[in-house]
């Protein structure tokens, strides 16, 4: 049988997720292909349901390899360079291919050497974010070198062997754990490489940094459910309609608002609204994408509409949608409060889906505009103590009442999104004690290192020099950590 593609799955530790990918690599349309499943030092978990599919499926590869620096990224060149097909694809463990994956972007490599689709990113709320980006633009390109803006997954993009292998970089150059990027930076830097993105929704991205913490049997069901929901024919049409660009449109505005790169207005409704939009799509287009830059730019000016409508629909897609651990709640509530009264701001916040971060974030709105001056001063000491500790006791119950919705893997960065309140408004005691936890003391996971270099500099302003240093020193300890 003649091989049309060879995918490429490194794991390590996510036993519970990888029969779901593999599952969705096997019922691929296109089935003349192998699965080459690489075990970067896995677990025994790992290794068991890797040579199980291997012994059932003659497609499926499983090479059994020791942990290797930088997430094993040279095993990923060692199997290009064993591949039986020109075709190259990728994905990971805990994402999810749809059946036409294979079928679509290999036939467009008959013309091109690199092709990817818009990222389709799965949060862990339930909510879809769709990508924004044409890989043909130059100025794409050139983000991705810059390190502006990393707008490609590798589960979303296929290459041709030769066009990987003539490569100055690829995998096995990859100086730091950011592997993916640097594979990728290699295929921007060589203009002679044809690359281009199809406006088709392929594979879906379960983004394992924003789910640090999930029990794995969870993280499993939310790939079952996933594949459940959005199988048949019309499953791409359902995707389209169930998702939206908001969020990847809000990372392509900030990209540019340095003003080292820039793409003109028509480009990026296009990008948001499709080619050839009506009317009405490229008017919203546009009012998205000027109310996007009211939120980064402290120039651009906004006018609230009478009814909300489009504030709330931009803010919902935003409000806890993450790639990484950190919340994005605080920094767009503090945004929506430098530009519009807080009373608008909470009738933004109200029409909101309701869920734990719609109500982080008016807790959050809460404790801005509270700011440190809580009570009226008391001439009576007495008094002027008692209603400081009667104000810190309600803030403390209504802290304890946010953090009790959340999901328990989450609940060290809600604890982080209040703390960054807190200090925003000189409560550098409050935003230590919320933040400062024997959870977080525990935690030896490189994902809490944010945690803790803000943490430092909560510290700095309450004059702890020492402590400081040594939240700061744990912070790099744990961003060094390769897992």
């Amino acid at each position: 049988m003649s091989c049309y593609a060879t995918l490429i799955l490194p794991t390590h530790d996510r036993h519970q997720t990888l029969p779901h990918a593999l599952r969705s690599a096997q019922r691929q349309t296109m089935q003349e292909i192998e699965i080459i499943v690489i075990g970067d030092g896995c677990t025994p978990q790992v290794r068991e349901v890797a040579l199980a599919f291997a012994a059932g499926d003659p497609r499926v590869r499983f090479l059994d390899l020791p942990k290797g620096v930088h997430h094993g990224a040279l095993h990923r060149h060692h199997a290009i360079e064993q591949a039986q097909s020109e075709r190259i694809f990728y994905t990971d463990d805990d994402d999810i291919l749809l059946p036409h994956h294979i079928e679509c972007l290999g036939a467009a490599l008959k013309d091109c050497d690199v092709v990817d689709t818009p990222a389709l990113s799965v949060a862990p709320n339930g909510q879809i974010a769709r990508g924004t980006h044409d890989s043909a633009l130059p100025v794409f390109r050139a983000m991705l070198l810059a390190e502006r803006m990393k707008f490609v997954y590798d589960t979303h993009l296929a290459h041709r062997k030769d066009a990987y292998l003539k490569g100055r970089q690829g995998w096995k150059d990859t100086p730091d754990n950011r592997v993916a990027y640097h594979m990728l930076k290699g295929f921007a830097a060589d203009g002679d490489l044809t690359w281009k993105t199809l406006d088709r929704i392929t594979a879906a991205s379960f983004h394992g940094m924003c789910r640090w913490g999930m029990p794995g049997d969870a993280r499993a069901r939310e790939l079952a459910d996933f594949a459940a929901r959005y199988s048949g024919p019309d499953a791409e049409d359902r995707l389209r309609a169930h998702s939206s660009k908001i969020f990847y449109m809000f990372c392509l505005v900030w990209a540019l608002s340095g003003g080292e790169f820039s793409i003109e207005d028509e480009t990026l409704v296009t990008l948001y609204a499709g080619p050839r939009p009506e009317a009405t799509a490229r008017e919203e287009a546009l009012e998205v994408l000027r109310f996007l830059d009211s939120l980064i730019s402290a120039s651009a000016t906004w006018v609230l509409s009478a009814d909300l409508t489009l504030e709330t629909k931009v803010v919902d897609a935003l409000l806890d949608f993450r790639l990484g651990t950190d919340l994005p709640t605080y920094f767009i509530v503090r945004s929506l409060t430098a530009r519009f009264p807080a009373g608008d701001v909470d009738r933004i916040l109200q029409r909101c889906t309701p869920r734990p971060a719609t109500s982080l974030a008016r807790h959050v709105l809460r404790l801005l505009v509270e700011g440190a001056a809580a009570p009226s001063a008391s001439a009576n000491p007495l008094l002027r103590f008692g209603q400081r500790l009667s104000h810190d006791l309600a803030r403390s119950m209504a802290t304890s009442r946010i953090l009790a919705q959340a999901h328990p893997w989450e609940v060290p960065f809600f604890r982080l999104t209040i703390a960054q309140a807190l200090h925003q408004v000189g409560q550098a005691r409050a935003a230590h004690d919320v933040l400062l936890t024997p959870a977080m003391e525990k935690a030896q996971s490189r994902h809490m290192a944010g945690s803790w270099a803000f943490l430092s500099d909560v510290q700095q302003a309450m004059g702890r020099e020492a402590e400081a240093a040594q939240s700061a020193a744990r912070g790099h300890e744990l961003a060094a950590r390769p897992t």
